[in-house]
């Protein structure tokens, strides 16, 4: 069986629905629509006599549509909570809302978002085009727009859009987000850095743009970005040439980078000027540690951990040094440490639970993670913590055998996170090992590679899939393009020796030995198989992945 960490290779709430402020407008949409189709119901009746003073009190075909359309609005708006199909008819009645009358801008958008909901992104844009008739200059429109495009692949498209956000909200954060998160989609991370850094250098760009470049900068950080990272960076301390957390996050940059001169010369300067401010020493030390420089960093994380209080990132960061250092022991007392003295954080049990799994604990795993679920289901509309919960709870209860309580929690990722390719991949794999549920597998694989289309993993998943399917052909496609994509790895190259078997094709036997070499997980399994075909397996050497191999 695949190991864990192989599988894990970035509408309107019924609460919301029901708040003071929707009841509101509720109320006053429906008294609108009351009054309007209460005056056609009494201009429809028949009248003896006709003047031209009655005439003007008929309702106006404009008038009658915009009724209409307000009659749409309140059944979506009242549409009961408990119906199985009330997410398809509040839909419906929106969309009729907008066909009939497009000159309210939050109708528009609650159609388009509920088209958008049903992955309906034609019917999405051609809502939004009809909002755009009537409202060209609405920011908000063109903003949805951009996404509805996205979502329907028309990334030069979508493009436009959020250009012409930019171009008629200069100083606004919303159009640079939205391009650059567009690029970041696409991979280009110095195009979606120079989006952002030309929107710090315009005069009387907004404070959102510089707290969105922050977050920017330190994404393509941990994304191993560190060329584009350094392309914010550097906008960031023109605006600002003082700053000492962006200094320190330019040290991280260059210290990836191999500049450490360059990258010490910015700590040294930074912690100069904010000598205990414990957010600057906690920087620091991840400055170090990208230095390896693991003395400096202990110093630097064990300075912030004295703050009061301490941020939880603290504990965390600390601890994952203390686990590459092979120090497991103090990494997980000193999260217990932490979570002794912030037991309302949800984070530390978290990634207490995340650390005994990689340990290969996963009843201790499970144990941290059955205390937290109830806490992180009554925090589910305050937080982003729910989906990843789930699914690493799922991955431990996984390892233990428990395959349906393991299900439970997948699923649960993926209500919260439909688009969450670690899950939709996890499970597909699980069910395709079991040949169970095949062609929901590979619809929720395809789910995961619309994602990452050149994930290795997912690819190896689909494949293996087809090849349960007996579609061997297929699956041999696949698989030589997932072992293209990621060279030396035994799972896949197992699962193509198997496939290239059952075509009568002799490459099984390479690709076996190769994975037998690399280190199979099934060894026993794999040995038999070279036996059958008069492999002498004792004499097969172990190699080295190509990317551990020693220049």
């Amino acid at each position: 069986m695949k190991s864990a960490a192989r599988r894990c290779a970035t509408r309107t709430s019924s609460a919301k629905r029901n708040s003071p402020g929707v009841c509101i407008r509720r109320g006053i949409w429906l008294t609108l629509a009351a009054g309007l189709l209460s005056g056609c119901a009494t201009s429809r009746a028949p009248s003896p006599v006709s003047s031209q003073a009655d005439r003007t009190l008929l309702p106006s075909p404009a008038a009658l549509r915009q009724a209409d359309a307000l009659a749409h609005f309140g059944s979506a708006l009242t549409a009961p909570e408990e119906a199985g199909d009330s997410n398809d008819r509040i839909a419906s009645h929106l969309t009729a809302a907008v066909l009939l009358d497009a000159g309210n801008v939050d109708v528009v958008l609650a159609a388009a978002a509920a088209a958008l909901s049903k992955n309906r992104a034609s019917e999405a844009l051609s809502i939004l085009d009809r909002g755009i008739a009537e409202h060209p200059g609405d920011a908000r429109i063109h903003a949805t727009r951009g996404m509805a495009l996205h979502i329907a692949g028309q990334d030069r498209a979508a493009a436009r859009e959020f250009r012409w956000l930019i171009g008629n909200q200069p100083g606004d954060a919303d159009g640079y987000a939205r391009l650059a998160a567009l690029r970041l989609a696409q991979k280009r991370f110095t195009d979606a850095a120079d989006v952002v850094a030309g929107g710090l250098r315009r005069p009387g760009h907004s404070a959102e743009l510089r707290q969105y470049a922050d977050e920017l900068a330190r994404f393509l950080l941990e994304s191993e970005q560190p060329e584009p990272a350094l392309r914010v960076l550097a906008a960031l301390r023109a605006v600002q040439p003082d700053a000492p957390l962006w200094m320190l996050l330019a040290a991280s940059a260059e210290g990836a980078l191999g500049h450490r001169r360059a990258a010490e010369n910015l700590i040294a300067v930074a912690r100069k000027r904010a000598p205990k401010d414990a957010v600057a020493l906690f920087e620091a030390g991840v400055a170090y540690t990208v230095l390896a420089l693991p003395d400096q960093a202990d110093a630097c994380f064990n300075a912030a951990l004295q703050s009061d209080p301490p941020r939880e990132d603290f504990f965390a960061r600390r601890a994952q040094l203390y686990f590459t250092d092979g120090d497991a022991t103090n990494g997980l007392r000193l999260l217990e440490d932490g979570i002794r003295g912030m037991p309302d954080s949800l984070e530390l049990p978290f990634y207490l639970g995340q650390m005994l799994a990689a340990l290969r604990r996963p009843a201790a795993a499970v144990k941290v993670f059955a205390k937290l679920e109830p806490r992180v289901i009554a925090a589910l509309q305050y937080g982003t913590l729910a989906p990843e919960f789930f699914f690493a709870y799922g991955v431990a209860l996984d390892q233990l055998g428990r395959n349906a309580e393991a299900e439970q929690r997948f699923e649960a990722a993926l209500r919260l996170n439909p688009d969450f390719a670690e899950a939709l991949n996890y499970l597909a794999y699980t069910w395709a090992e079991k040949s169970l549920h095949l062609d929901r597998a590979a619809e929720y694989v395809q789910r995961a590679l619309a994602e990452e289309p050149d994930n290795a993993a997912y690819l190896d998943t689909l494949g293996w899939i087809q090849y349960r399917r007996g579609d061997y052909t297929a699956a041999a496609a696949t698989l030589r393009r997932a072992v293209a994509l990621e060279g030396d790895d035994a799972t896949v190259l197992e699962h193509l020796g198997d496939t290239l078997d059952k075509l009568g094709d002799g490459g099984a036997v390479a690709a076996w030995k190769k994975a037998y070499q690399l280190g199979s997980e099934n060894p026993g399994a794999l040995a038999l198989k070279l036996r059958a075909k008069d492999v002498k397996v004792e004499k097969l050497r172990p190699t080295l992945p190509a990317k551990a191999k020693v220049k």
